[in-house]
């Protein structure tokens, strides 16, 4: 194993989707439940990079059946809605000391990924493999075949982690190691065990 690809919400921070929702219900002066059905139309697309971020806005706004919001304050909502988890981030750096590379696949919108890079919710991880700017998300098979060009490895040199047993599948099925996520200790201990021991 030379490589071990970490998910982004879920595993090194934890969103609560409401929060997200609410955050941006506030925006377009409207509550989280008329936002709710507008968000399923269109979140996945923005998601896959297949929207711009006006696009995506006046998509909302048409369904509301009102204006787009003249500013998001999108730093706020994520700092709002994700807790980044600290013991995940050491395990990354632990695996970078010990010699092996540490990367992210993440289905993400936009102005996450800038807020994070920005702000260096990055740093460390190479490659970061964003949804919105391969245009895939997990589980397509894209995803990670751009995660493994970017590392010029092997799938059976690299291991994922993930917390949705659907995208684990889509790795496995590549020739990827997976490593299901429940808990930082948990984790440890497998890397420890399909990792380190190897």
């Amino acid at each position: 194993m030379k490589a071990v690809l970490f998910d982004y919400g879920g595993v090194l921070g934890v969103e609560d989707i409401r929060r997200t929702v609410a955050g941006l219900a506030a925006a377009f002066s409207c509550s989280a439940r008329e936002l709710s059905a507008p968000l399923r139309t269109w979140y996945a697309r923005y998601e896959a990079g297949a929207l711009p971020d006006q696009q995506f806005l006046a998509g909302l706004a048409r369904d509301l059946g009102r204006k787009p919001p003249a500013a998001v304050d999108w730093a706020g909502i994520f700092q709002d809605s994700f807790t980044r988890q600290e013991e995940v981030y050491a395990i990354g750096r632990d695996l970078r000391d010990r010699g092996y590379a540490s990367g992210i696949i993440t289905n993400m919108i936009p102005p996450f990924v800038r807020y994070l890079r920005a702000s260096g919710g990055f740093d460390g991880f190479d490659p970061v493999v964003a949804s919105c700017e391969v245009r895939a998300r997990k589980p397509e098979e894209a995803i990670y075949r751009a995660a493994l060009k970017r590392l010029g490895l092997r799938p059976g040199e690299v291991a994922f982690v993930d917390d949705k047993e659907q995208n684990l599948a889509a790795a496995a099925h590549l020739g990827m190691a997976t490593l299901h996520y429940s808990s930082p200790a948990a984790l440890a201990a497998d890397l420890q065990r399909m990792v380190f021991s190897r």
